[in-house]
């Protein structure tokens, strides 16, 4: 029973080139039960889950839960639903009740319920939205209609009381489908009539069945998943759904896709592993099984939500196990794995790959230990060719297909021709003159003239005549020869790389000549190829060298101008002239032209970062890189390439450590000591996010712009003033975003450090220096004064004194007339002194006075 309504045997295992990676709760998810997703208008993905609200960025999850007090959290931690209205709200249902995210204040805003008084309801769907104006949804046991502007809302009783999971879905005719709890529903607002269409209540038991979701093709017409009948269709001319002729099956959640091989399909949860595709083409069902190996596989459970992102196309997957992501810009390399019937082992790396030459959608592949295998790619099998078919040895190291449209296979101790038509085997045997060696056949190369050359692991070169089945042997040297490649040029002459360099063989005259011993050291060659311009190119263990005619070295690319690593084990050359470097450390590819190098890696969906054999271009340009147990392919020609710039938004602000309060789009303001301030910005990309990278610049602080892969960006100690925040992003292929996001951003210096306390300083300093000047002029006065007392007492008492002192020694002199000598000679004397002392009294009272300064 349960086979019956999984639906009909697969036709093919999980397409090529479909990868999906995963996100769980080990990378942040609030719950790995998913019940619903959408995406804002800034970019962000939200998955709601049964216990949490999750808000993705490419490389960080928020989340988001119900908190106790809180009215600006989730009125339940339970989300049943999330809806993007027509004016850019996103709108949360949780079993208690909505709200939706308020982008300026950054919290939920809360709506009650419409009857005041009665309890939050249990059940509520997603809402959608007619071309009226209103939203739509299921509370509980109503219909409700609410009003995008006033919020106000309408209820309308539902035709049952059988309530569930339910789901409301309004199409292009703006009609009403809703979803009871498995009954599907047409809803006519003018006549408030519910008209059942299909689902668990179905009067034929025929026809009954559960009810799914509903959505609308690109044709107008409406789908229905069921549990029983997987999909119908509605027919307009009926009235009634018709079931889709895709046998009986559990189909869920669905979208409507259109994949570039399939054509039109639809991604749907159910069948065997909880995902699969639905082909409308041909009607086929493609299961996407789980591959323990393979880390890009289904979880293998049951789909509960699928939205595709219009503006990336990409397919978010929710599951009861994480969330699931198609993305069909991500891994650049399709990826396949031997089936799990083949036992993986040590010795399992895939050697080569041809084309069957009469069938496109055919390969045949070598298997260093496992054998030969022919590869269906339209359906994804493989069969095995072993010894029970003639296969001589499970060792196998190369694979070529001549003109004559054989396939020839290198192995150990014999080389294979195998008839794709006839499926038979010939092998040859060339003849090792060195015994107790584990004689390997390496390499192959079909030669101008038909000829098959063979490259030996110690003997060296052998020639392989297929029209007389003759081998002989091409010595070179004395010692051991290990051949690694083999190409020929426009000449007809072979060029063979060796352990010791290479070497130039040419078969019509058997010269044969050893180039890179020269230098130094000998130059283990891997790989050999000619350009456009007939330039020959040698992969070695010292880089890659472009060398002239005489084997000298005109051009190295080694770690020194753009190489991971020296180690090369391969070359091959596209159509656009781009070299492809197998190296130990990564898948480079080199513009000749320009110099620049890009390196791919497990990222990119390799297998590995180490590439040590399988390497090779198939004729119609795709290249094959084989690894153990697995190998990737890639039509350079047609890369993958993520044209979707990142969105930039800032998220956050913290000031000293703390979170701001902050509006987009307002300044963010730094007070006097706020010295450190912190931006949080998330560059929006979900196409290998782990290379995105950002730049910035803070205008009148920055000269030039700054890179960085960290989503934080942090200042310290500005100085105070008006600075603009300019961020950009570019995606991992080079894409940048079209303008940078600008933030304003004001600092409020210290008072000590703004122009008014320049101002105050100034005018104190002016107001001292003033005071110095007014008090050494007051003191200049006073002492004026002092002086000119001074020089007024001197002039008055001493000066009267002393004329006073020299006329009474005169009159004395002339009263005593002829008195004694002695006394009139000492009156003299003072007279004189007197005379003496008042001239120079008045020079003092002339200097003294200020008058004479």
């Amino acid at each position: 029973m349960l086979v019956f309504l999984l639906g009909a045997t697969p036709l093919f295992a999980q397409p090529e080139g479909v990868a999906l990676k995963h996100l769980t709760t080990d990378d942040g998810l609030s719950h790995n039960f998913v019940t619903c997703i959408a995406r804002d208008t800034q970019g962000f993905i939200w998955f709601g889950t049964v216990d949490g609200l999750t808000r993705y960025d490419g490389k960080r999850c928020m989340v988001f839960r119900h908190t106790y007090g809180d009215t600006g959290s989730l009125p339940a931690s339970r989300v049943t639903g999330l809806s993007l209205d027509p004016n850019g709200r996103l709108w949360v249902m949780t079993e208690k009740g909505m709200c939706y995210w308020d982008y300026s204040k950054r919290h939920f805003q809360r709506l009650h319920p419409m009857r005041p008084g009665t309890a939050p309801p249990h059940i509520h769907t997603s809402l959608a939205f007619d071309k009226d104006g209103f939203a739509w949804g299921i509370e509980d046991s109503f219909l409700i209609r609410m009003d995008l502007q006033s919020f106000e809302r309408m209820e309308v009783r539902l035709p049952t009381d059988d309530l569930g999971e339910s789901m409301i879905f309004i199409d292009s005719k703006n009609r009403i489908w809703a979803n009871i709890w498995g009954k599907l529903y047409l809803y006519a607002p003018e006549t408030g009539r519910f008209d059942f269409k299909q689902g668990r209540k179905h009067p034929d038991p025929s026809k009954r069945t559960i009810a799914g979701t509903v959505r609308e093709d690109e044709q107008g017409r409406i789908w229905s998943s069921s549990w029983g009948k997987g999909f119908l269709v509605y027919n307009d001319a009926t009235g009634a759904f018709d079931d889709y002729p895709d046998g009986p099956g559990i189909t869920t959640s669905f979208i409507f896709d259109r994949h570039p091989i399939a054509g039109p399909i639809i991604w749907s949860g159910g069948g065997f592993y909880g995902l699969y595709w639905q082909t409308l083409i041909d009607s086929a069902i493609i299961q996407f099984p789980p591959r323990p190996r393979e880390p890009f596989s289904h979880n293998n459970t049951m789909v509960r939500s699928i939205f595709k992102d219009p503006e990336t196309q990409i397919i978010w997957i929710g599951t009861e196990a994480g969330v699931e992501k198609y993305d069909p810009n991500d891994l650049k390399f399709t990826r396949v794995m031997l089936p799990d019937s083949i036992s993986p082992g040590q010795f399992s790396s895939l050697a080569g790959i041809v084309q069957d030459p009469y069938s496109p959608h055919h390969y045949w592949l070598a298997v260093w230990a496992k054998g030969f295998f022919e590869w269906d790619r339209q359906k994804n099998t493989m069969q095995s060719y072993g010894l029970e078919k003639g296969l001589y040895n499970h060792e196998v190291f190369d694979i070529i297909v001549d003109r004559q449209k054989h396939i020839w296979l290198a192995e150990l101790e014999c080389v294979q021709e195998f008839d794709p038509v006839t499926r038979r085997f010939r092998t040859h045997k060339p003849d090792f003159p060195t015994p107790g060696i584990n004689h390997k056949i390496l390499c192959l190369k079909e030669g101008s003239d038909g000829s098959i050359w063979i490259g030996s692991n110690y003997e060296g070169l052998y020639r392989l005549d297929p029209k007389t089945d003759r081998i002989s042997r091409i010595k070179f040297m004395d010692k051991p020869q290990y051949v690694r490649c083999i190409t020929e040029d426009k000449q007809g002459r072979l060029l063979i790389g060796d352990l010791d360099g290479y070497f130039r063989y040419n078969p019509a005259n058997g010269n044969l000549e050893h180039f890179l011993t020269r230098d130094s050291i000998y130059h283990t060659c891997n790989g050999i190829v000619f350009d456009r311009d007939q330039r020959l190119w040698l992969a070695t263990t010292e880089g890659l060298l472009r060398v002239d005619d005489q084997g000298k070295v005109k051009f190295a690319l080694t770690t020194r101008n753009g190489l991971q690593n020296n180690y090369l084990n391969g070359i091959e050359i596209d159509k656009e002239d781009r070299f492809w470097l197998a190296s130990a450390n990564g898948l480079h590819r080199y513009y000749p032209k320009t110099g620049v190098v890009e390196v791919y890696r497990r990222a990119d969906g390799l297998f590995d970062n180490d590439i040590a054999m399988g390497f090779r271009m198939l004729k119609r340009g795709e290249l094959f890189i084989g690894f153990q147990d697995a190998f990737n392919m890639i039509n350079p020609s047609r890369m993958p390439m993520n044209p979707y710039p990142p969105r930039v938004v800032l998220t956050d602000v913290h000031i000293l450590n703390r979170p701001a309060d902050w509006r987009p789009g307002a300044p963010i303001v730094l007070q006097p000591g706020d010295n450190v301030v912190s931006f949080a910005f998330s560059a929006i990309n979900f196409t290998q996010p782990e290379k995105t990278v950002l730049l910035y610049k803070l205008e009148g602080f920055d000269p030039d712009w700054i890179e960085t892969k960290q989503d934080i960006i942090t200042y310290t100690n500005l100085d105070g003033g008006r600075y603009t925040l300019l961020v950009k992003a570019r995606n991992g292929d080079g894409i940048w975003s079209p303008e940078p996001v600008r933030v304003t951003l004001r600092v409020i210096p210290p008072f000590h450090r703004t122009i008014w306390f320049r101002l105050l300083v100034l005018a104190l300093a002016g107001g001292i220096i003033g005071l110095i000047v007014w008090y050494r002029q007051e003191q200049r006065r006073h002492l004026e004064v002092i002086r000119r007392r001074i020089a007024r007492d001197l002039h008055d008492d001493m000066g009267s004194t002393l004329s006073s002192i020299r006329f009474f020694s005169e009159v004395a002199q002339t009263q005593l007339g002829d008195g004694p000598g002695g006394v009139k000679t000492l009156l003299q004397r003072i007279g004189q002194s007197a005379g003496a002392l008042s001239e120079s009294m008045q020079d003092i009272v002339w200097a003294i006075n200020y008058r004479h300064d």
